[in-house]
């Protein structure tokens, strides 16, 4: 692409960006406008001893405690956009800095700024730097992530045009708004029940303690260490969270040495996966997770429980696999485990187990998130998916 066609296209994409953002604008700013009253009407129709409870589930301005992120990873950047993406934030944070200058305006640009180019957000730092009459330098790859950056606020646009306020906020008579606010009760009314079913019964498993005499490992597991670890309640919740892309009605998903069956029995009773399977060697731990099967699931069909070596046990159904090797197992045959398992699949792990020079061949990455909380303090979790 020659240097002319170049920077017309440039100005073609930020002129596109500048009136998606007054889309994006208009439409959050009528989320915030109606949001009040349609609470109000979902109120009025389920009674005082649900109000307190209601919640806009799917209101795309109703963020709670939203994360961060990247708009690329790290790793996935060229090293000439980092480039490009650094040079123009250097010069936007010359002229916008708090100590450089007395502008309210250009101090939002500043913040806005920065936290784009914390997210790896080129479109907006190039979208600041035509404001502030900096060289907008791109490359041609570059181009192609200002284009899949807009089609994704796009798809964001019309994910707002599908939420339950703005259906509701644009019909024109009560009759119709009653209707959809009917509608919307009853399937929240029957999520609120289903949510405290839920809550209560994996309130009852979680305080399960692994030192139950009957659940106490005496197995022979072949490992040095004998002690016991689990995840979290919170922790669980927020593995799905993180991967929710990968939780679905089509999961089959594995917990390799699952110990008492928690993780197991949450996401089979929670999450609405296919399959959620739990491979543990102790019998003492076993005899929990079938006790939780037996307490708890008798009516979930999708969760279940084997015996077994998980080295030897047939995963090639596997769309999910956690595995908490924080105890020692030789790198070998992880590697092994993982090149029988189907391609496409996220495993889920909480040590490295692929040497530092081989990672990259099996793109294995890190995520950094302190709500992955364990029993015994440790936060961190490392992905990659099958190839």
């Amino acid at each position: 692409m020659s240097d002319k066609l170049k920077q017309l296209e440039i100005k073609k994409l930020l002129s596109e960006y500048e009136t998606t953002m007054v889309h994006k604008e208009i439409k959050e700013e009528f989320l915030n406008q109606n949001e009040k009253s349609f609470k109000e009407a979902i109120a009025n129709y389920l009674g005082d001893t649900i109000k307190d409870s209601t919640k806009t589930k799917d209101n795309p301005t109703n963020t709670n405690n939203p994360k961060v992120e990247k708009i690329i990873e790290d790793d996935d950047m060229l090293d000439g956009t980092k480039s490009n993406l650094k040079k123009m934030f250097r010069q936007i944070v010359k002229k916008t800095h708090p100590d450089k200058v007395n502008s309210e305006e250009l101090i939002d640009i500043y913040i806005k700024s920065k936290e784009a180019y914390d997210k790896n957000d080129i479109l907006t730092i190039a979208h600041y730097s035509k404001i502030l009459n900096i060289d907008v330098e791109l490359d041609d790859d570059d181009i192609n992530i200002l284009k899949t950056c807009i089609n994704n606020i796009n798809k964001k646009l019309i994910e707002f045009q599908k939420s339950w306020i703005y259906i509701w906020g644009n019909l024109e008579t009560e009759e119709k708004k009653e209707k959809v606010i009917q509608l919307y009760c009853t399937q929240f009314h029957n999520y609120n029940i289903v949510e405290k079913k839920y809550e209560k019964m994996l309130d009852e498993i979680y305080k399960i303690s692994p030192y139950n005499k009957d659940y106490i490992n005496k197995t022979d597991l072949n490992r040095n260490s004998p002690t016991y670890g689990e995840t979290t309640q919170e922790g669980v919740d927020e593995i799905v969270k993180h991967f929710n892309d990968y939780f679905n009605e089509k999961t089959v998903f594995y917990d390799l040495g699952c110990g008492l069956g928690k993780m197991v029995a949450h996401i089979g009773i929670q999450y609405n996966v296919k399959k959620s399977c739990g491979i543990e060697l102790s019998k003492e731990r076993l005899k929990c997770a079938h006790d939780i099967k037996e307490k708890y699931c008798k009516d979930i069909t999708n969760v279940s429980f084997i015996e077994s070596d998980f080295f030897k046990t047939d995963l090639s159904d596997a769309t999910v696999v956690y595995f908490d090797n924080t105890a020692m197992y030789e790198s070998k045959y992880l590697i092994e485990l993982v090149n029988k398992l189907p391609k496409g699949c996220l495993v889920l792990t909480r040590s490295f187990f692929i040497r530092a020079e081989e990672r990259k061949k099996y793109n294995q990455k890190s995520v950094k998130e302190t709500k992955f909380t364990t029993t015994y303090g440790r936060t961190d979790l490392h992905y990659l998916i099958t190839q």
